[in-house]
């Protein structure tokens, strides 16, 4: 889980970035323990924190700047997705989501690397599989990610203090833990003094009625 009033979000215009070379497993852990002893900064963690519960975020909703997300991605920290800035200018479109003008769209994800760190300080697998997927599957977490973060930036201008939990973290198990009761795609837990809200989410994006019902089943059981 993150408290999102500690990220602060610097937008980019990223140019062209380097391809980088596959690595092993184990080449993976040695690196995220040489760096987290060597030490990170701040603005390092916060990136790696959030992509943790996003999973997958536009460069301009990342708190590092362009060179340094370069830099991420050459130390394998962060993983760019394989989608031109025209593709994703077509999908952001067609969603209705907005983006800063003066930005590419280039999409970011845990490289290996970045997610043996998260996994190492918190105990939490990430998600993956970001570079595999198809644009339309990679738009579903998008749009549920800004759906969170505009509902974060609102909750802030009030006063609360707001904090994501991811959709791993969030999971209801059997008692078990042998099955997954209830898989939901984010849970935002509102804080104000005494008071707390939470917030569990879920994006249906397809035309299947049948599917959305029993999600809806599934609340009702749980």
């Amino acid at each position: 889980m993150l408290d999102l009033t500690r990220i602060s979000q610097t937008h980019n215009n990223l140019n062209a970035l380097p391809t980088t070379v596959a690595i092993t497993p184990q080449q993976a852990r040695i690196e995220a323990q040489n760096l987290l002893q060597a030490g990170l900064s701040q603005s390092a963690l916060n990136t790696l924190d959030l992509l943790m519960v996003a999973g997958v975020l536009p460069a301009y909703r990342l708190p590092s700047s362009e060179r340094t997300l370069r830099r991420y991605q050459r130390q394998r920290l962060l993983d760019r997705l394989p989608f031109t800035t025209p593709e994703m200018q077509d999908a952001f479109d067609a969603y209705g989501l907005p983006y800063p003008e003066e930005s590419r769209l280039v999409l970011y994800t845990l490289g290996p690397v970045g997610a043996e760190i998260v996994h190492i300080r918190h105990g939490v697998q990430p998600p993956s599989g970001y570079l595999a997927y198809t644009l339309e599957r990679v738009m579903h977490d998008i749009v549920m990610n800004e759906v969170i973060l505009t509902i974060a930036d609102q909750a802030i201008s009030h006063d609360w203090t707001p904090v994501w939990v991811s959709k791993y973290e969030a999971t209801l198990y059997s008692p078990d833990r042998k099955a997954a009761l209830l898989e939901p795609d984010g849970m935002l837990r509102l804080k104000r003094g005494d008071e707390e809200l939470v917030y569990l989410f879920e994006y249906h994006n397809e035309d299947k009625a049948t599917r959305a019902r029993k999600k809806v089943n599934r609340y009702q059981s749980a």
